[in-house]
């Protein structure tokens, strides 16, 4: 979701990537190059927030069928239980605190740059220069 205001949680240079580690730029940026032969031109460093979490309007519904279908054989084969006002304000309330405690794992795109790699280079690892003469 581009465009909120979420802070920049990791970094990297491939935009797809399944793991994300380094939490600067910088680092990012260093271990794109790090072993590369690339010494002109720019390349792009992606800034990844964790994703937002979208609950439906139909979660706390579902939560009490499965509620519901664990308790089937307890209840009137013909009419069944009916979903009261206390038992959404149960689910909601559930479903707050799991996310409360949640950890999102996914991340996404929020940011990207393009770096001059020389420029890059001179600033944050001249000694590459050094090694390359």
């Amino acid at each position: 979701m581009m465009g909120e205001n979420r802070e920049v949680e990791l970094w990297c240079c491939d935009p797809d990537a399944e793991r994300l580690s380094d939490q600067t730029r910088e680092d990012a940026i260093e271990s794109y190059m790090d072993g590369r032969d690339m010494w002109e031109g720019t390349i792009q460093v992606h800034g990844f927030a964790r994703m937002v979490v979208n609950i439906s309007a139909s979660l706390p519904e579902m939560v009490i069928e499965t509620v519901f279908e664990h308790l089937e054989e307890y209840t009137d084969p013909e009419e069944g239980p009916d979903t009261t006002p206390e038992m959404l304000k149960a689910a909601n309330a559930f479903i707050a605190a799991m996310l409360k405690e949640f950890h999102v794992w996914a991340c996404e795109v929020i940011t990207t740059e393009d770096v001059d790699v020389l420029a890059w280079i001179e600033n944050h690892r001249p000694d590459w220069l050094k090694e390359k003469s």
